[in-house]
């Protein structure tokens, strides 16, 4: 049972950092971290805020300009930036949340391993000096918290697991004593979610923070994969849970989305999909690809399609993914465990 609770801390880790550290399909350089795309450079020094486009650009644009801001100590135009970010109703044109890309830069604050550990600490003296009532400061705190929680939150030692309760119980109320204007965003809703994920005695109830956050940002699937770790069936959950789940999540953005959202919710669990431990609805899912792909036509989508159909032995909608898919873009990595291209082919006679 220990190690079911543990493999579920992994998977919520998982869903909670979807963002990453986001920007990591780029080639590793500058000190191990990927290179920056070469349109992410910051005007500094009095210049440009450094404001992100966010319908118009990525994820991945928006965490390296961030994170240049970051190193570069120019606070203000990051808590500027930040702050545009947390007020914005749009999503990036992968479909990502501007909460995802602050949840990033926040954690590259505390673990950049570009930076060593003193220079993460001084740069966020830097920022509380120049920006002392900033909220992202107090999310800041929070995440701290809660990161060093859940290292022990599983712990055999009782008085691990104690001190792993204060932290999370001393989170939440940092989260709950911020203004009501910084409690109006979705990274605020993001980060209480994280915080009460394993708080035994809670303040704030999880059920209504969650409906809080959809019924305002229905398109915003961190959301929806935090819960969806909590009705897993290593957590006492059920498949019917998760699929209730994944079907009301597409159902709340169908008029935008189609069913894409379902698609990107069963995405998460390549284990328990490839093992055909879920209750999915299979042509659901295709639809749901098709959707994705529809909004998002990236090449890691057209793989996670393909495979799935693959598992879903489902030929005919294989081989259609395999026709959209560029072989420059096969990409194995985003195939569904023990379905891999090759062998997949092999079964399609493709």
């Amino acid at each position: 049972m220990r190690k079911a609770f543990i493999r579920s801390i992994a998977r919520t880790a998982m869903a909670v950092c979807a963002a990453g550290l986001v920007a990591t399909s780029a080639g590793a350089s500058n000190g191990g971290q990927p290179a920056p795309p070469a349109d992410t450079a910051c005007a500094s020094g009095g210049g440009s805020p450094c404001s992100i486009r966010v319908a118009s650009s990525t994820i991945d644009a928006a965490f390296f300009r961030l994170r240049e801001l970051r190193r570069s100590g120019e606070v203000v135009l990051l808590d500027r930036a930040l702050s545009e970010l947390a007020t914005s109703e749009e999503l990036f044109a992968d479909l990502r949340t501007p909460a995802e890309v602050i949840w990033s830069t926040l954690l590259g604050s505390h673990f950049d391993v570009g930076m060593t550990p003193r220079e993460r600490a001084e740069a966020i003296e830097r920022w509380r000096a120049a920006r002392p009532g900033s909220p992202f400061l107090v999310l800041l705190e929070a995440m701290k918290l809660q990161h060093a929680a859940n290292q022990a939150v599983a712990s055999t030692l009782p008085e691990a697991r104690q001190l792993a309760q204060a932290r999370l119980a001393q989170a939440e109320a940092l989260l709950l004593a911020m203004p009501p204007q910084a409690q109006a965003t979705a990274i605020w809703h993001m980060m209480m979610l994280a915080v009460t994920e394993h708080l035994e005695q809670r303040t704030a109830s999880e059920a209504a923070v969650f409906e809080a956050a959809v019924q305002r940002w229905p398109r915003h699937l961190p959301f929806y994969a935090l819960m969806l770790q909590r009705l897993h069936p290593d957590r006492g959950g059920s498949w019917a849970a998760v699929e209730r789940l994944a079907a009301e999540a597409s159902r709340r953005t169908a008029a935008t989305d189609g069913e894409a959202i379902y698609a990107r919710l069963y995405a998460r669990l390549p284990h328990d999909v490839a093992a055909g431990r879920t209750a999915l609805d299979w042509p659901r899912l295709d639809r749901g690809f098709r959707d994705w792909l529809a909004r998002s036509p990236e090449p890691r989508v057209r793989n996670l399609h393909a495979s799935h159909a693959c598992a879903a032995r489902d030929r005919r909608a294989f081989l259609a993914a395999m026709r959209a898919l560029d072989p420059a873009d096969l990409a194995p990595a985003a195939w569904l465990p023990g379905h891999g291209h090759e062998a997949c082919a092999r079964w399609a006679g493709h």
